[in-house]
């Protein structure tokens, strides 16, 4: 659409559409597209989360009780314990906002990626967000499950 002193120019293609239907349709392919690559993006890194604390890191082994329990080495992602952290990891996609959240609501989540005075940091979300963003970076990857 053209606007000048007097007034407003509308072109039309042969179909009808004005040039603001092209744009606007355009507009919502890219913005589809967009979403849809934040959807796989968001499922990746939780997969690669998950992933990551499943390998087996070997650290010290201590007993609690009649359970025996291998840390992971510092700087390595943690290893699974009772399996609650990696059954709470999930991933959620905001489509008017156009964000992905994707963590955990377990309080002891952030100790683990981040550490505390007391323990050094185990990272899995960090990790596994850098190796799909260098992945995402590198080619475009293919769906490999379902979206959210």
């Amino acid at each position: 659409m053209a606007k000048g002193i007097f007034g407003e120019i509308i072109f039309k293609t042969k179909s009808g559409k004005t040039e603001d239907d092209l744009l606007d349709k355009a507009n919502d392919m890219i913005s589809e597209a967009s979403l849809d690559r934040l959807k796989r993006m968001a499922f990746e890194v939780d997969a690669t989360a998950k992933k990551l604390i499943q390998r087996r890191s070997s650290g010290i082994t201590y007993k609690r009780g009649n359970i025996t329990h291998v840390a992971s080495k510092p700087g390595d992602p943690s290893n699974i314990d009772t399996g609650r952290l990696i059954n709470s990891i999930d991933h959620n996609v905001d489509k008017l906002l156009k964000i992905a959240t994707i963590g955990t609501n377990l309080e002891y989540g952030k100790f683990l990626e981040f550490g505390t005075k007391h323990i050094a940091a185990r990272p899995w979300l960090s990790r596994a967000f850098r190796a799909i963003t260098q992945r995402f970076k590198n080619k475009d990857l293919k769906s490999k499950g379902p979206t959210k």
